[in-house]
């Protein structure tokens, strides 16, 4: 499945809603309704029980993905939320705002949460691998960095985008990187070795988001003007391997 946020007219008032859908036939599957204005990111709970979305509207929910119910619904922020991102055991979730502030909510207790203020303006991005011992770092060129989250050391660069990189996604095993950029492409690396695999071409505009699915073997890539694309993505060592039968062949 697939999750989207947008907003949406309801006779004269616009409201956020959310869309899930079928990733492979592409039908829509539910309309998750209780934001009352643009929902700016989507988010799946780690086992996929439950969506979590911020939006215009200042706060962050938690719906049940199956029913479409909204059970919970967090306030603490300024202004809009734009990125909301479960920890990997589903127990906290951690949302960004344009009032300049991280929060870090507990799901298991009320109204509770961590503020993060005063964050350095040159940190644009930071993405944790899944083993959580490196963090992605963007940088203001058209390449971005590895850094090692214990002691802030830069492992590795990585080089081939022709304009910003404007995002990077680890693969859920940590193998690979996937970036876009406002050169209009996505690319993935191999996390190890810094060697660019593979680039995808076929928005026209400036992207936006990018990200593996769940098996790590499809990217999802939305443009500025909400195109999204699908591509397969089959592993490097998977290749290898169809490849030596092929040739024993």
């Amino acid at each position: 499945y697939l999750a989207s946020g947008s907003q949406r007219w309801n006779g004269d008032i616009l409201i956020g809603c959310i869309e899930i859908w079928d990733a492979k036939s592409g039908e829509k599957i539910k309309t998750l309704e209780g934001h009352s204005l643009f929902v700016w990111s989507v988010c799946w709970s780690p086992d996929g029980k439950y969506l979590a979305s911020g939006s215009d509207d200042y706060t962050l929910k938690i719906w049940d993905a199956k029913s479409g119910e909204c059970i919970r619904t967090f306030e603490g922020h300024s202004i809009s939320v734009d990125y909301v991102c479960w920890s990997p055991d589903g127990k906290y979730l951690a949302s960004g705002s344009v009032d300049k502030t991280l929060k870090i909510w507990d799901l298991y207790e009320d109204k509770k949460y961590q503020k993060l203020e005063n964050i350095p303006p040159n940190i644009f991005f930071n993405d944790e691998s899944p083993d959580g011992k490196y963090l992605i770092r963007l940088s203001e060129y058209n390449d971005f960095f590895i850094k090692d989250a214990k002691s802030g050391a830069i492992l590795k660069t990585f080089e081939g985008h022709s304009e910003l990189v404007l995002g990077v996604t680890w693969s859920p095993d940590g193998k690979y990187l996937a970036s876009d950029s406002g050169d209009k492409t996505i690319k993935v690396w191999d996390a190890n070795s810094g060697v660019c695999l593979q680039t995808f071409d076929g928005h026209n505009e400036i992207i936006f988001f990018e990200g593996f699915t769940s098996d790590g073997r499809k990217i999802i890539a939305k443009d500025l003007y909400d195109k999204i694309l699908q591509w397969d993505f089959p592993p490097l060592d998977e290749l290898i391997e169809k490849t030596k039968k092929w040739a024993g062949k």
